[in-house]
């Protein structure tokens, strides 16, 4: 029997696709169902990043289970879509974390740098590597051979400045002397240095104006040793303060309320905070989460799922959630 077509599987029902995803599905990060409020933060802060130099640091609270992570990837897809000129690199903090290095090798283990060598070719031919030295990285030379070996036309050796950049750990001294670099990325100061380099580089691209770090579940610092929680906020302070301008980073997490975050960040990260479009998404009302009066649980997602003017199954639809589906593609939703 031949494999029946994905948009087939659920036509009974009138639908194109499942609409409750508890994990976070690439297929629907376009999506947006209800919170407007949530959604006109995520407008505001897209609007101010295109157009507001400074950097900031952003919080991001949500209830467990309210589409933290999809209103991340949400914000990264909008920015991809409209072909704004913001840099999104998402990134879950590791479980795990011992140092910011830790943090570092996730947030650029996402960040695609081979389609930069254009642009870092152009400045390589513009500025040479003296001056890009002291533009970007003067304690950190390494950088500017890396941009140079991913510049290269050589696969292998392009390949070792993207290991590099991305502090590979399985790349070693040995490896990386061909590509002209030293030594590897190891230290929380070379992982400072790199990634204020890195945002310097890619705002002298022009290509983007702001690079944009999507940090999620930030609340797991809450289970690292006390030295690898105050290493991590001094080093993200001090990015901060290296990269004055055209960066933003977005911390989110999940605790019992928002002004629990105190106890996950220093109070120097703290004083930097900007609180002016801050992001929060707690548990569903019965309001909001049932249109008509139709009670349900708040883990409902993508109700753009349902296909629009399918009132033939209606009768079918006897579970809650499967009557709040309807409501909702009734709606236009």
């Amino acid at each position: 029997m031949p494999d029946m077509p994905e948009n087939a599987k659920f036509a009974h029902l009138g639908l194109r696709d499942w609409p409750f995803q508890i994990v976070p599905d690439e297929r629907f990060y376009r999506i947006w169902a209800g919170r407007p409020q949530a959604k006109q933060t995520i407008e505001k802060l897209l609007f101010r990043w295109t157009r507001y130099d400074p950097s900031t640091i952003h919080l991001f609270w949500a209830d467990f289970g309210a589409g933290k992570t999809h209103s991340l990837h949400h914000l990264r897809t909008l920015a991809e879509d409209r072909k704004l000129p913001v840099l999104c690199l998402y990134a879950a903090l590791p479980k795990t974390l011992k140092s910011f290095v830790d943090l570092y090798r996730q947030v650029f283990a996402n960040a695609r740098v081979e389609c930069f060598a254009p642009e870092f070719a152009h400045l390589w031919q513009t500025h040479g590597a003296a001056q890009l030295r002291s533009l970007l990285s003067p304690g950190l030379p390494d950088f500017v051979a890396a941009m140079r070996a991913i510049c290269s036309e050589e696969p292998e050796r392009a390949s070792l400045g993207v290991a590099w950049l991305r502090a590979d750990p399985n790349v070693g001294k040995r490896d990386l002397k061909p590509a002209g670099i030293t030594a590897p990325l190891k230290t929380t100061d070379e992982a400072i240095a790199a990634w204020t380099a890195f945002v310097k580089a890619v705002a002298m691209t022009r290509r983007f104006r702001r690079v944009a770090i999507l940090i999620d579940e930030y609340q797991r610092t809450g289970a690292c040793r006390p030295p690898a929680r105050q290493e991590l906020c001094a080093a993200l302070r001090s990015v901060f303060n290296h990269c004055p301008t055209n960066m933003s980073l977005v911390l989110s997490f999940s605790l019992g309320r928002p002004d629990q975050v105190k106890y996950l960040l220093s109070p120097e990260l703290r004083s930097v905070v900007d609180n002016r479009d801050r992001l929060e998404l707690p548990a569903f009302s019965r309001e909001e989460a049932a249109p008509g009066g139709i009670p349900t649980s708040g883990r409902w997602r993508q109700l753009r799922a349902i296909r629009p003017g399918s009132r033939g199954c209606r009768h079918r639809l006897r579970n809650r959630q499967w009557r709040l589906a309807a409501a909702a593609a009734d709606d236009g939703l």
